[in-house]
């Protein structure tokens, strides 16, 4: 019984100490009009390995949502994809009461047994139409993980797609 006992608490531990952290994606859309049928996709001038990635696994999602990424469509899908620590929070509020800070992203808080470091991977699209000053769609989506980046880059681009594509 000694050793069943040992053994287990060493898994156990060991369990404790792996990290788990992989959140659902949380997708924000506003009211928007319905995507037409051809969208570009416009990455910035300096777009990394990351937002890359992000950008290819966007457009195929969008494709099965039926709206076809074309070079030179005029309504254009500008994509930014930032990472940062998930116990980093973002908002626009300057010198309020913490308590009363209206969050953009709420900084996470670390799990008593976690082992890793989380990521928050955000990603925001803003759709216009040539240099219409009000954009009909601004949606926004993140997730925390400490899983392969690729895998949850690809999560993060499937939901966000999924929900502005729905007609």
């Amino acid at each position: 019984m000694g050793f069943f006992s040992r053994t287990s608490c060493l898994i156990a531990v060991a369990a404790l100490q792996a990290c788990a952290v992989s959140t659902p994606v949380r997708v924000a859309v506003p009211q928007q009009s319905p995507l037409p049928d051809a969208v570009s996709l416009d990455l910035g001038e300096k777009a990394g390995p990351t937002l890359t990635a992000f950008a290819s696994s966007f457009g195929r999602e969008l494709e099965k949502g039926g709206v076809t990424v074309q070079a030179g469509a005029p309504f254009r899908l500008t994509l930014a994809l930032s990472v940062l620590p998930s116990q980093s929070g973002l908002t626009s509020d300057q010198g309020k009461d913490p308590k009363a800070i209206n969050w953009q992203a709420a900084p996470r808080h670390k799990g008593l047994f976690e082992n890793c470091r989380a990521e928050r991977l955000r990603a925001v699209v803003v759709g216009s139409r040539g240099l219409d000053a009000r954009p009909p769609l601004v949606a926004k989506a993140e997730l925390d993980s400490c899983k392969d980046r690729s895998a949850e880059v690809e999560r993060l681009a499937a939901a966000l797609a999924s929900a502005i594509t729905r007609r």
